[in-house]
């Protein structure tokens, strides 16, 4: 987490010495970038960006489109969605939680299917850490 953290730095201050092929040996075995060839994650891991969230951030909210796929390297995201009780009363109810590893972002970016409202949780951190790949 450290190295990324570190190279990531760099690349927002401007500075050309990234180390992508160290990077990329990190990041390989990630769901979201292990079933691509190495020139293919290379390139990604070159647009990508780091970003760091406070607990409670909304990163986007159902029906929203993106041209971002988010991978969360740190921390924990519920995805999150309104349910009308018996009595027509609607709450918030958690689809699911997504953790270490876990990638979202892809569905509303096709379009294809309208997201529920992705909202980290608190982790021991408190932040959630995400390589942002926007297309």
């Amino acid at each position: 987490m450290k190295i990324i953290t570190q190279e990531y730095a760099k690349k927002a201050a401007g500075e050309p010495c990234i180390d992508y092929e160290r990077l990329e040996k990190i990041t390989q075995n990630l769901k979201f970038l292990s079933s691509l060839e190495k020139s293919t994650r290379l390139k990604l891991l070159k647009a990508a960006h780091y970003l760091s969230l406070e607990a409670g951030t909304i990163v986007f909210k159902k029906g929203e489109s993106s041209d971002t796929v988010y991978i969360i390297l740190k921390g924990a995201i519920n995805i999150k969605d309104d349910k009308k009780t018996l009595y027509d009363i609607v709450e918030d109810f958690t689809l699911s939680t997504l953790y270490d590893g876990d990638y979202f972002g892809d569905h509303s970016m096709m379009g294809k299917i309208q997201p529920p409202s992705p909202e980290p949780v608190k982790t021991e951190q408190s932040l959630l850490k995400v390589l942002l790949f926007i297309f």
